[in-house]
């Protein structure tokens, strides 16, 4: 069994390749937008599959832009990671520790940290 994320880039793939295409670009990014909005709106139970349906209409939109989905997540992930460390090195050398600190304070400082 693949992993969701490649499995969902070789649905995606498979059902353009034999013809079955969600329309345009702009028309996918709509549906992101869309399903954005389903899911702030959501309850804990809608959420699951709202939320299963975005990740997979973001899938589409990668490989229309010629994406690879793994990658491009892998990349942010690591962008995440490093921002985190170094907000929380920050916080740190404050003599503070993460969770003592209001959520405007950790964005404050987590918008500080330029990547």
């Amino acid at each position: 069994s693949l992993p969701a994320l490649m499995r969902a880039a070789k649905a995606s793939h498979k059902a353009a390749k034999a013809g079955l295409e969600h329309g345009t670009e702009a028309e996918t990014v709509q549906t992101i937008m869309k399903q954005t909005e389903r899911a702030s709106l959501a309850d804990a139970e809608g959420s699951f599959d709202v939320i299963g349906d975005l990740l997979f209409s973001v899938v589409e939109l990668a490989r229309k832009r010629g994406i690879d989905p793994e990658e491009a997540l892998y990349k942010s992930t690591d962008r995440f990671v490093d921002r985190f460390t170094d907000t929380e090195n920050t916080v740190l050398s404050q003599g503070k520790a993460m969770k003592d600190m209001s959520p405007d304070e950790l964005a404050a400082i987590w918008n500080k940290i330029a990547r």
